[in-house]
């Protein structure tokens, strides 16, 4: 019986001597589930259990640059793995589409089935204040693509498109929130 009871004391000994060393606990990382572009602005909105969206506006003129001072200066523990949206104000799309897919498209630490898509000043108001927001466009974004086979979607359809040399347009989602939350197509073109 005291040779059993040595064994559990050591082991749990042991146990607690270990540990995890180096190890990101989860409570800690800052996991980014949608980043909005707006102007110079990216906002990163972080998974949280508060009501209201969480986040955190960086002034960049790349998605590079933006991620690079996140993690510097104000979200230490930025993870952007699980990154779902991102969600470009369409006025802008032109100076920073195809510069920051092609960004994305290099990083193994983004998924390339990312949505990304363009959309209204008025969409990108309505995620800083509601967090059902993005999940309402990706129900839109997923029922445009089961619509339309020649709308690009997602960042690896896009960045494929952009390294084509074949087409010179293609069809992106747009969100609208003129009435309600609502996904078309927009044609846009590529340069040469």
């Amino acid at each position: 019986m005291y040779k059993k009871l040595m064994c559990i004391v050591i082991s749990a000994l042991l146990l607690m001597l270990t540990g995890c060393k180096g190890t990101k606990q989860i409570d800690k990382a800052s996991i980014a589930e949608t980043v909005t572009v707006d102007e110079n602005t990216y906002t990163f909105y972080l998974l949280s259990g508060e009501d209201a969206p969480q986040g955190v506006s960086v002034d960049a003129v790349s998605f590079e640059e933006a991620c690079n001072l996140a993690k510097k200066k104000y979200i230490p523990n930025l993870s952007l793995s699980k990154l779902e949206l991102l969600i470009i104000n369409e006025k802008i799309y032109k100076d920073v589409l195809e510069k920051d897919i092609e960004y994305i498209s290099e990083q193994s630490e983004f998924s390339p089935l990312m949505y990304v898509t363009l959309s209204d000043k008025n969409t990108i108001e309505l995620i800083s204040k509601d967090k059902k927001v993005p999940t309402l466009i990706e129900e839109q974004i997923i029922q445009l693509k089961n619509n339309n086979d020649d709308v690009n979607t997602n960042s690896l359809s896009i960045f494929n498109n952009f390294s084509s040399s074949l087409n010179d347009e293609f069809s992106v989602s747009y969100i609208n929130s003129n009435k309600e939350i609502k996904a078309d197509k927009i044609e846009i073109s590529v340069k040469k």
